[in-house]
């Protein structure tokens, strides 16, 4: 019968078990944790887990298990009981700016926030009484733009100049020249390019084409 106590002829065998916890990762749309599956940890071990977003993803925010984030690596705190690792994703998003040189203005939304892959919406520069639009300054030269499918940033500026009458008959030199009449000649009362009963003059002012049977 033993007394309990240790002698040289009984000895006690102590057997200590390390538990065991599970680490889980939990993930948005847009990205994964590496690895993917629930983890088992031993008491009082750590674990990391590499943040891989998908391409036009970031990682928007990681929390759980106590632990830090260094570049893309997770790692947890020192595990003591069961816990999860969650990672959110969103998409990246793009900032385009438009601006107006001197001599106009920008109708539209000129600061935008665009998502990867979207379209902006329409925006238009306006010249001021006396001036023109000349381009944007990525080579544009629609006054009306629609950037679309954005994948980066974007800072434009609208370019407008004065309008020159060389000739002094009423009608801008640019005007003139964009539709090949002699900005150096001045068009006389009435003259009618197109013989559409609209003089050139009066097809400047409303904006149509002097070449062009209106």
């Amino acid at each position: 019968v033993s007394d309990g106590t240790l002698n040289d002829r009984t000895s006690f065998i102590f057997s200590v078990v390390n538990h065991q916890f599970w680490v889980t990762p939990i993930s948005s749309s847009g990205g994964s944790l590496d690895p993917v599956s629930p983890q088992s940890v031993f008491s009082g071990d750590q674990i990391s887990f590499r943040v891989l977003p998908t391409p036009s993803y970031h990682m928007e925010q990681i929390s759980g298990c106590n632990g830090t984030l260094v570049a893309d690596i997770y790692s947890t705190g020192t595990i003591l009981t069961d816990c999860s690792v969650t990672a959110s994703f969103a998409v990246n998003t793009y900032t385009l700016s438009y601006r107006a040189g001197a001599g106009g203005t920008i109708i539209g939304t000129t600061t935008q926030s665009i998502g990867y892959g979207l379209n902006a919406t329409s925006i238009t520069a306006i010249a001021a009484d006396g001036y023109h639009f000349v381009h944007w300054s990525d080579g544009l030269t629609t006054p009306t733009r629609t950037d679309r499918d954005i994948h980066q940033d974007l800072t434009v500026t609208a370019s407008f100049a004065l309008n020159l009458d060389t000739d002094q008959d009423g009608i801008p030199d640019h005007w003139e020249s964009a539709f090949g009449l002699n900005p150096l000649l001045p068009n006389v009362a009435g003259q009618d390019s197109d013989g559409d009963g609209y003089s050139d003059y009066h097809e400047y002012l409303l904006g149509l084409d002097p070449l062009a049977e209106n």
